[in-house]
């Protein structure tokens, strides 16, 4: 064993282990049993002990030395994690032994997303001048296994207290290469097999030109890009061209826009080839002219070596080595992730099962040209052998791919949770009561699963009257049966209830409370991602912690961190404890302190004020805070507080692959969620988007993207699960019903703001009969629909990487603090919860959609600050905006909560999604009585035999020429084309081996579907029957209709939902409608109006309405002003079709449309107006949460609904007038 030392100015020595041939002759000796050839070690070697070779009777390694002058010395250590390394001791010239406990980590660099060396201050020496020998003993196994592990890689001792070691490069390698000193290329320079490696030197601004030289180990021609960051942070990224001639290129370029000021870096990454290396240039730019907002990103380090720059664009796209990355394809759930086991057999019937479902599913999707997938459930809990045996497969099979953790600590911290159940009504004159935590609940509350209680614990108690103010409260203890006597100071009176919160552990799905099992959860995630052979195919992390993470804020942490972490929000918030009683206008007693008000606890709250616990000493507080604003401090902290858990798996994740970390998003819009850093944290969300039309965006489309828009870098929206419905028994088909629905559904998503589309799901493996009916692959003719059309996307792909839609902001957003003290949402919040409950995103006159706001600077279309709404805190927020439209208490209402009267309407009503459709992808969606079709980029027109028709006769212009999906011409005589659509049957018989159960339906080829050229679509509406004859009523002929009109054809409206599009059985794909609890304002009506002309007088007019049949409303049909009609909300329906398995803002399940109709009398002809104008409430509501489970209702809180309002739920589709 030999040393290298360096004696740099400031600097004794850096000593090297290099467990190799002598190379000096300063000798040292070891008896570690293994050497690790890391290239992050120092000269690429690192002394090893490890469990697999026999272990030294006392394992040691020695250092020998000189010191030049004595004096006081720091000695650091480069070893592997001390967390899970052998404990140790050390001493120096045989002097007295000292425990090896290192310091926290100064710098770390990891080999293959698994090997960390870190940095760390071992201690201090008092040495004389001249020679020493430090001796290191490993003294047993490593604490977090049962194995000795210790790795050495090198020792620095300084005299210097200020000194920081970083990296593998000793300190005069380091100072060589701050002098020039080329750093070698990371392979050989052997031509084109070695990985390209660059830097970038001299980089200065002259003339407002930038100018710099890009070094590269060999010469290369082709695309750079140019990314600018300052402290870790994209600001812009600029394309380059290298010329190729020599290894030096000299580039000039204007400085881009929106750069800040401050010391900013300069990366180049290569297009093209593979890359190894990149050193950045800096320079100190004075000028900075911030616009833009900084852009997630990072370079992931595949297995192989190769780098791979990606950020994600102002539009929402991931670009991935400078191409858009549209990922189409889904999720796959196999048994090889979620359910192999660690310690189980690995060779079992059970595991080779799921290898060849896993294989057989994969070449399917490969056949059709699907090379995206997520593996669902890639729980670090699981058999790393196995997993590793996954990412092989998708590697060697060249899939794209991403990884769900979905996975948390196993403890959670205690703390009180409010349940709105646990409460007991009193008799007046009650002096006491047995408290009994598992039966006293509120009437007909009890849950069918009481949470976990470990006894005995503390419960916070209080007696609230009915007006919802506590008047005494206090702390009991539950003993080992789970009771407590509780006793008031006095009597109970009329209308009292006693609420009580008892002292749990924090749920599951609360990252609040991870902060006590965190550390061994990112010790799993290390060491089984960590061992990942991560290939140039892999993508992106989801879920760092639990799926979809949508827990009830309900809960309030015990813990003395998160009562540090509280009282310095509180102070930073206020600024002095006096600020806080006065801004949230304590009453009676006042808080004395930050570190008090750190403790308390909601126990009850009404519209005027809060009533608060300290569990410490059972005091009382009580505050009169304009709307909550004590329990929005409650709520953000516990937003930031998850964040930060949140963010320090995302970095653990970071450090083994640098690749985008996404969360996937279910229910109500949550702050933390929204990333507020320019660098760290989460990349991404993903919209979990369900069922047809206006679902998709109360389904957690529109919220995802009101998540991103207002975080503080570019984020990445894949869409990561989507479906016509997830459970078996929602629909009897497979997947979608035709190609015109999945088209609908997948660009609204885009058109909503999604880049990406993963299907829920394309393998559900084992016992997938929950979801056979979502499994896209048992109707394989629907993976060349989603194929097909993700093509359309990615030859548009650089039309996507600027375009963002446009949202309204509601000003507060609310993010459900009431709950936190048993209260629902007010009147008019907004926090983009669906199931039917009041509070939903809303649909503006516009058509466009009004999101929750809670950072007021985000570039909505129009902010609407609901005045009424507004903390203490957040008026002065909404102040420092005043473009912003107010709604005060005299102007907010029901209509104006969904901007009707301050967000004008759309001139003309337009179809969004086709306008989509052209402006981005340069296509648009039609049909014809028989057809339904796209128009695609070049003009060729694909069509197909419409689902409510076996067949169809096509008449072509002279010319026109159609081809089937092989490119095989199809007949067409006397220019007729007839196309015929086979009956469609989920056989349960001769299953193909990769589906072991359930039904298939065999792609036949579609001979329903055709491919035109030599025909416009114009041509081809001309020459074939208008749309609306495919809808009308079996009983009426086309020649009897006097009038027909689409629903969305209106002259103007108050309806809250003015345009629905994506309904592939509506007329023209749209609808209007009313979803909302609330009743018109006074003199106003939910109505709209039509003008229309008769040609000849009708004696018998009848009017016919297409319209959503259940739930529905009773409607008043108007004619010139006068009432003509009406229908009752559960009138009879004919013609009845199926039309969405499931909506979300209505929380309605298996909905369908059909006509309902009456008599309108004698109208003359020529020009009248028609108005429909809906009356009252949808009778008999209840919310259908199939689709959720069992106790969605309850999750949800759909059962708290006001008795003054009721759900006003109505879609219609058009109507027509006949002489029948």
């Amino acid at each position: 064993m030999l040393f290298k030392s360096v004696i740099p100015a400031g600097l004794l020595l850096a000593l090297e282990l290099a467990a190799a041939p002598i190379r000096q002759d300063q000798p040292a000796r070891t008896n570690f049993n293994a050497t690790h050839n890391w290239t992050t070690a120092s000269a690429g070697k690192a002394a090893a002990l490890i469990p697999n070779r026999p272990i030294p009777d006392q394992p040691f390694f020695e250092y020998r030395f000189d010191c030049p002058a004595p004096g006081n010395y720091r000695v650091w250590g480069r070893t592997f994690d001390p967390k899970w390394s052998s404990p140790g001791r050390w001493r120096i010239d045989g002097g007295e032994w000292r425990e090896w406990k290192p310091q926290a980590r100064v710098d770390r660099e990891v080999f293959q997303r698994n090997f960390p060396l870190d940095w760390c201050l071992w201690g201090e020496a008092e040495l004389e001048a001249g020679p020493h020998l430090l001796r290191f003993e490993a003294t047993g196994k490593r604490p977090r296994g049962d194995y000795y592990y210790f790795v050495q890689d090198a020792l620095l001792l300084t005299d210097d207290p200020d000194f920081r070691p970083a990296g593998r490069f000793s300190p005069a390698e380091q100072e060589a290469q701050r002098n020039g000193a080329e750093r070698l290329a990371v392979l050989p320079d052997d031509g084109k097999k070695a990985l390209l490696s660059l830097r970038v030197e001299k980089l200065r601004c002259e003339a407002g030109k930038l100018h710099f030289t890009a070094v590269m180990n060999r010469p290369f021609k082709g695309r750079l890009l140019a990314a600018f960051t300052r402290g870790g942070a994209l600001y812009a990224v600029v394309p380059l061209e290298a010329d190729g001639r020599n290894r030096t290129t000299e580039f000039e370029l204007d400085l881009p826009s929106g750069l800040p000021a401050g010391k900013l870096k300069l990366y180049l990454f290569p297009l093209g080839t593979p890359f190894g290396y990149g050193e950045p240039g800096s320079l100190v730019w004075a000028g900075g002219d911030r616009r833009g907002l900084p852009l997630s990103w990072g370079v992931y380090r595949s297995r192989s070596g190769i780098r791979h720059f990606w950020y994600v664009t102002p539009g929402n796209v991931l670009v991935w080595d400078g191409e858009p990355y549209l990922p189409f394809g889904g999720m796959i759930n196999t048994r090889l992730s979620w359910a192999a086991r660690q310690g189980e057999p690995e060779n079992s019937g059970f595991l080779n099962g799921g290898r060849n479902l896993l294989k057989g599913r994969i070449a399917q999707l490969k056949s059709y040209g699907l090379r995206d997938i997520y593996f669902n459930g890639f729980f670090p809990r699981s058999n790393p052998n196995v997993l590793r045996e996954v990412v092989n497969l998708a590697e060697a099979e060249g899939m794209n791919y991403g990884l769900h953790l979905s996975d948390f600590p196993r403890e959670s911290d205690p703390g009180f949770v409010r349940d709105p159940a646990r409460g007991v009504p009193l008799k007046a004159g009650t002096a006491s009561h047995r408290l009994d935590a598992a039966k006293d609940f509120l009437p007909g509350r009890r849950p069918k699963k009481l949470p976990e209680l470990k006894f005995p614990c503390r419960v916070l108690y209080a007696v609230v009257d009915a007006e919802g103010i506590a008047r005494e409260g206090g702390v009991a203890t539950l003993d080992a049966a789970g009771s407590a006597e509780v006793k008031f100071r006095t009597q109970a009176r009329d209308g009292d209830r006693l609420v009580y919160l008892p002292e749990i552990p924090l749920a599951a799905s609360d990252p609040a409370g991870y902060f006590g099992g965190l550390e061994d959860y990112l010790a799993k995630v290390r060491a089984v991602y960590g061992s990942l052979p991560l290939g140039e195919h892999f993508r992106f992390f989801i879920d760092p912690l639990s799926n979809e993470m949508h827990t009830r804020p309900t809960g309030v942490p015990t813990t003395a961190a998160f009562q540090e972490r509280r009282a310095a929000f509180l102070a930073k918030r206020y600024g002095s404890v006096a600020g806080l009683n006065r801004i949230c206008r304590a009453r009676g007693a006042s808080v004395s302190d930050f570190t008090t008000a750190a403790r308390l606890v909601p126990l009850a709250v009404n519209g005027h004020s809060s009533c608060w616990i300290d569990p410490e000493t059972g005091r009382l507080f009580r505050f009169d805070d304009q709307n909550g604003q004590t329990l929005r401090d409650l709520k953000e902290l516990r937003g930031e507080v998850c964040r930060e858990v949140i963010n320090r798996v995302v970095a653990v994740l970071k450090e083994i692959a640098d690749v985008p970390v996404l969360l996937k998003h279910n229910t109500w819009f949550s702050d933390w969620f929204v990333n507020p850093l320019e660098k760290g944290g989460a990349d991404g969300t993903g919209m979990e988007a369900y069922c047809y039309g206006d679902s998709l965006a109360y389904h957690n489309s529109a919220v995802v993207y009101a998540e991103a828009m207002q975080s503080r870098r570019t984020q990445w929206c894949p869409v990561t699960e989507s479906s016509a419905a997830a459970f078996e028994g929602q629909k009897e088909y497979c997947g979608y019903p035709d190609r015109l629905q999945m088209l609908d559904d997948i660009d609204q998503l885009m058109m909503l703001g999604a880049k990406g589309f993963y299907h829920f799901g394309l393998m559900f493996d084992p016992d997938g009969g929950r979801f056979f009916t979502t499994e896209l692959t048992r109707d394989p003719r629907q993976l060349e629909w989603l194929a097909t059309h993700a093509k359309l996307y990615r030859d548009a792909g650089r039309k996507l990487l600027e375009a963002r839609p446009e949202y309204h902001g509601w000003y507060p957003g609310y993010l459900r603090e009431g709950e936190a003290a048993g209260n629902l949402a007010r009147t008019y919040d907004i926090d983009g919860n669906y199931m039917g409950t009041s509070a939903q995103i809303r649909m503006a006159p516009d058509g466009r959609w009004i999101l929750p706001a809670v950072n007021p600077d985000t570039p909505f279309r129009t902010l609407l600050v609901a005045e009424p709404l507004l903390t203490a805190l957040q008026a002065k927020e909404a102040a420092l905006h005043p473009a912003a439209r107010r709604l005060t208490a005299k102007t907010l209402d029901s209509f104006t909560a969904h901007g009707i009267g301050v967000i004008p309407p759309e001139p003309g009503n337009p179809n969004q999604l086709q306008e989509f459709r052209r402006r981005v992808l340069g296509c648009e969606t039609f049909q014809t009585e028989e057809l339904n079709g796209l128009r695609l980029p070049d003009g060729r027109l694909l069509v197909w035999v419409c689902v409510e028709r076996e067949q169809a006769e096509i008449t072509l212009p002279p010319g026109a020429r159609a081809v089937n999906l092989k490119g095989e011409p199809l007949p067409a005589e006397n220019n007729r084309l007839t196309l015929k659509r086979a009956p469609y049957a989920l056989s349960r018989d001769n299953l193909p081996p990769h589906f072991p159960n359930g039904y298939y339906n065999a792609d036949n080829g579609q001979p329903e579907t055709a491919c035109l050229t030599g025909v416009t679509l114009e041509e081809l509406q001309k020459r074939n029957a208008p749309a609306f004859r495919r809808w009308l009523p079996a009983a009426l002929a086309p020649a009897e209709v006097a009038v027909y009109r689409e629903a969305e054809a209106f002259r103007s409206t108050t309806f809250p939902q003015p345009s629905l599009v994506g309904y592939s059985r509506y007329s023209g794909g749209r609808a209007i409608g009313i979803n909302t609890h609330w009743a018109p304002p006074a003199g106003r009506e939910y109505e709209a109006v039509y003008d229309f002309e008769l040609s000849r007088p009708l004696a018998n007019a009848q009017f016919h309405l297409r319209k959503q049949v259940s739930p529905s409303m009773e409607l008043e049909i108007l004619i010139d002003g006068r009432s003509a009609a009406r229908i009752a909300a559960d009138a009879p329906a004919t013609d009845r079709m199926h039309l969405s398995p499931w909506n979300a803002g209505l929380g309605k399940n298996r909905l369908e449309v059909g006509y309902s109709s009456a008599p309108l009398g004698a109208l003359a002809a020529g020009k009248h107006t028609l108005t429909i104008r809906a009356l009252g409430r949808s009778p008999g509501y209840a919310i259908d949460t199939q689709l959720m489970g069992d106790d969605a209702a309850k999750n949800t809180g759909v059962q708290g609904r006001s008795d003054d309002d009721g759900m006003r739920a109505l879609q219609l589709d058009s109507w027509l007038i006949a002489e029948k």
